[in-house]
């Protein structure tokens, strides 16, 4: 909640969208509603709730896309956009997909598109311990212009 309450203080409009992943996928079902009826009075939040385990989202000629990952590689996203999404594809100029599940950076294009896995924010759990995982943590952000695509980003690890 306090991630949506900091992007309500820059953006005047912000869309909330949790992607079902392999540890618990009803989680983000159950995140999402709970989320809702906390911002059901705020206009400037919208929550979807589409329970798709892929997002995909236009904004002017950018299409972004995302996808937990413990289901399809990373590398497959470009193609699975373009296929799902023909029209959005069709309209769009700068593509990109990003997916998590494997907790570190890696990134390629492919048939028109960019695709990036992120690093997690999340601490390790009793399994990531188990399985000896080190990857590091943080958190990105990306902005778009409407008609001139990607213009830049932060990142904010976590330590």
């Amino acid at each position: 909640m306090e991630l949506i309450e900091l992007l309500l203080q820059k953006h005047e409009r912000v869309i909330v969208r949790s992607l079902p992943g392999n540890h618990d996928p009803d989680v983000a079902q159950i995140l999402s509603a709970s989320f809702g009826i906390f911002f059901e009075n705020n206009p400037r939040v919208e929550f979807d709730d589409d329970p798709s385990e892929f997002w995909a989202w236009e904004f002017g000629i950018n299409m972004l896309c995302g996808n937990h990952g413990h289901k399809v590689k990373p590398d497959r996203l470009p193609g699975i956009m373009a296929g799902r999404w023909p029209e959005m594809w069709g309209r769009t100029k700068v593509r990109q997909a990003w997916s998590g599940h494997i907790h570190h950076t890696t990134a390629g294009e492919a048939n028109g598109a960019k695709w990036e896995t992120l690093r997690t924010p999340a601490p390790l759990d009793s399994f990531g311990h188990s399985h000896g995982f080190t990857a590091g943590r943080e958190l990105r952000s990306h902005t778009y212009h409407r008609d001139r695509g990607w213009r830049g980003g932060q990142v904010v690890q976590i330590l």
